[in-house]
């Protein structure tokens, strides 16, 4: 095996690494979802402390995923990008420094979740309610560096054609909708912090990582 089809295979198997991280916690967050706004601070917290254990399984996987594994998929697409986009490699570092900012960004919302789950019971609804729209607001910032990360590498894939094309329509699809997710500030509803399109968001994102993991291990 060449030192080239190593970094591809271990690209693959970080893109797939993240995407069977995420499952379990996709999972969770439909098992036990997060109640309305309508419904006070005083459901969220019962919520929380009624499943705390799933809910700190969750945060650890989203951490190992999303703020560890990742960041070893963003080298290896790095390296993969730049040997094809030679010259400066503008765009390929670019890519690689956005997915690195976006990894850092979800650690930010994981982190605040983290807190309110561990002080749940035992927490006010009044900081309860503070933290858990911190962490969703946060949840919302990271599509600015998540959307400029696959732009970027969107732009290398269509340039040099060092990924199949649909990888590249892909990546756009998951900009666009990050960055539409990122409006979603209504108080409550479809477009709240914890609506429909912040949801979508982060499957987008892993539904990408799958087709990337694809394409580099069966090749």
């Amino acid at each position: 095996m060449t030192p080239q089809q190593r970094e591809e295979r271990v690209t693959g198997l970080a893109a797939l690494g993240t995407v069977v991280l995420a499952l379990p916690v996709f999972a969770i967050a439909v098992l036990y979802p997060t109640p309305p706004a309508s419904a006070g601070a005083e459901s969220l917290v019962a919520n929380l402390a009624e499943h705390r254990l799933a809910f700190q399984v969750g945060l650890y996987l989203s951490a190992l995923g999303w703020s560890g594994v990742l960041l070893v998929f963003a080298a290896g697409l790095w390296a993969i990008l730049r040997r094809a986009e030679g010259d400066s490699g503008v765009w390929s570092l670019v890519a690689f420094g956005a997915c690195v900012a976006t990894s850092a960004a979800i650690l930010v919302c994981i982190l605040l979740a983290a807190a309110l789950v561990y002080r749940a019971p035992n927490i006010d609804a009044a900081t309860a309610s503070v933290l858990s729209d911190a962490s969703g607001i946060a949840n919302l910032m990271t599509a600015f560096p998540n959307a400029i990360y696959v732009i970027a590498a969107a732009i290398v894939i269509r340039r040099t054609s060092v990924l199949p094309s649909w990888l590249a329509h892909g990546a756009l699809a998951v900009a666009a909708i990050h960055l539409l997710s990122a409006t979603s500030q209504a108080r409550s509803g479809l477009f709240a912090p914890f609506g429909l399109l912040p949801s979508l968001a982060p499957l987008s994102h892993t539904a990408w990582l799958a087709g990337v993991a694809f394409v580099l291990l069966r090749r």
